[in-house]
């Protein structure tokens, strides 16, 4: 039988591995796709390939697109990890909610960081690389797949299946809404997606970690 608190940790039991490596391939698609499109300001050959395949499927996006887009906004953004937040404290599962707080935040923050670092523009001089709106929507619905797999005690596989489909679902679509509306090239998105995967496991491995071994912190998540 699980152990409970095991349960209660942000990262589901079984899964450090897995998300270790989901972390590892996160980590060299951004740096890869970064370094590729540094001081870029016109689509890739992948980029013009994706582009049309999106536009052939949405030739004319309008008040759904736009609705989509207004999810990334930074209120909004707020708005939703507070309401995960509460969701995951009402569920005992305190560590998450420290997660749905701090890892918007933090993929905001890279993303931030990010852009100029690349250097990548589009529409002039702005700054594209990676998008923040695919990375603040894989973020948020990354933290939400976590809290769902721990919720039903999903085993490993199962655990790493939700959380994957979960996060890149929701930045998926995201993704096609930032093309289709033209604010971002396809690899400015699937740099997004991937900065946002690196940094709920790293944020979802740091609460652990503290909360493990930090005397302040066992007070803080004892169940």
């Amino acid at each position: 039988m699980p152990n409970p608190l095991q349960r209660r940790s942000s990262v589901p039991a079984g899964l450090g591995c897995p998300f270790a490596v989901a972390a590892g391939v996160g980590v060299v698609v951004a740096v890869a796709l970064g370094i590729v499109m540094a001081g870029t300001s016109a689509p890739s050959g992948p980029d013009r390939w994706a582009a049309d395949i999106v536009s052939g499927w949405w030739p004319a996006p309008g008040t759904i697109a736009y609705a989509i887009d207004f999810v990334g906004r930074p209120w909004v953004v707020v708005a939703i990890a507070a309401v995960t937040a509460l969701l995951a404290v009402g569920l005992r599962r305190r560590r998450l909610a420290v997660v749905a707080l701090v890892a918007p935040a933090v993929t905001g923050l890279v993303a931030t960081i990010a852009k100029p670092l690349a250097g990548r523009t589009i529409h002039g001089t702005n700054l594209s690389y990676p998008s923040g709106h695919v990375a603040a929507a894989t973020t948020l619905a990354g933290v939400l797949a976590l809290l769902a797999v721990d919720v039903v005690h999903a085993g490993r596989v199962l655990g790493m299946a939700g959380f994957l489909i979960g996060a890149l679902a929701s930045g998926g679509v995201m993704a096609v809404d930032q093309v289709a509306i033209s604010a971002h090239y396809p690899t400015d998105a699937l740099g997004g997606l991937a900065t946002a995967i690196v940094v709920v496991v790293a944020v979802a491995t740091a609460v652990d970690r503290a909360a493990d071994r930090l005397p302040a912190a066992r007070r803080l998540f004892r169940t």
